[in-house]
């Protein structure tokens, strides 16, 4: 997988290394220490709150032979997702094999990008709702292709359950929130508001945006010392793609708007995550303990 620390599975790790984007004086440091932040031993997520990802490297990302060089971690990173590529063209080729492709619904789906540096973020996902991390690609080929259609709005990955669903003539559960973006895609429907969490269970930010205009809430103070300090920030993605201008105080008209969207949709279930989160008891098997270590989740 893409997921630090880069390992390139799939393709030569060093195929980018040295080519003609690479830039060998950026440098970086690497952070041996957590993060000086306010939060107690014994906070439930003091460990992921605390882990130095950003202003330098994580230790358990540092890549070893160029330990400070900026370019060599994104050009890992690039062989890991050339690497990707590769295997899902061999699956893909084998589906094909078997003549089976002309009735398989293919999806290419990210569940997260990777900070990069945007917003001092470096080589991990998840702490922040900044599109770095958040905008993903998407990719659907239904059984036997069609003409490619490029659908330009915003959806949620969230819908993508109840899209398959609709796509094979099955009615999504009646539990299912979320709807299929199928009429999206066909032009009959236009999108909706998308939301986001990122964060942590005691520590998150609520996200929603239009295609457009994307307004950030973030609760805690912690959170906001590691932003802008502020508890709003809103942005106009068209304008500013990379999120570097809050305009939360000169837009207020906009900012309200989506604070009532925003806040409609997550009063019914924020009380309950926040009080959630001492729940104990729960047994996780070995095996997936050791694949959350692999990727980071767990120390």
């Amino acid at each position: 997988n893409a997921h630090q620390p880069y390992r390139a599975i799939g393709a030569p790790k060093d195929l980018f290394i040295k080519d003609k984007f690479y830039n060998a004086a950026q440098r970086i440091r690497v952070n041996p220490h957590p993060l000086p932040l306010p939060i107690t031993k014994d906070h439930p997520y003091a460990f992921e709150i605390l882990r130095p990802d950003l202003g330098g490297v994580h230790p358990t990302a540092v890549l070893k032979e160029n330990p400070n060089e900026f370019a060599y971690y994104v050009a890992r990173q690039d062989a890991s997702i050339y690497g990707l590529d590769m295997m899902a063209g061999q699956l893909l080729q084998e589906v094909r094999r078997m003549g089976l492709l002309q009735n398989t619904i293919v999806v290419v789906v990210g569940d997260h990008g990777e900070g990069l540096g945007d917003h001092n973020y470096f080589f991990g996902h998840g702490r922040f709702p900044y599109q770095a991390c958040a905008h993903v690609p998407l990719i659907i080929r239904p059984p036997g292709g069609i003409d490619s259609i490029h659908v330009n709005t915003t959806i949620g990955i969230f819908g993508l359950a109840p899209t398959l669903l609709e796509m094979v003539g099955i009615d999504a559960p009646k539990e299912m929130e979320a709807k299929s973006f199928l009429p999206i895609a066909y032009g009959k429907a236009r999108g909706d508001y998308v939301f986001m969490e990122s964060g942590y269970q005691l520590d998150f930010t609520l996200s929603v945006w239009d295609g457009k205009w994307k307004l950030i809430h973030v609760p805690n103070k912690i959170d906001r010392s590691l932003m802008t300090g502020s508890e709003y920030e809103l942005y106009n993605l068209q304008d500013d793609p990379h999120e570097l201008n809050n305009l939360y105080a000169s837009e207020p008209h906009i900012a309200n708007k989506l604070r009532k969207v925003l806040g409609d949709w997550s009063q019914p279930w924020v009380d309950t995550a926040y009080s959630a989160a001492g729940i104990t008891g729960i047994k996780v098997d070995q095996e997936t303990i050791e694949q959350l270590r692999s990727l980071g989740y767990l120390k």
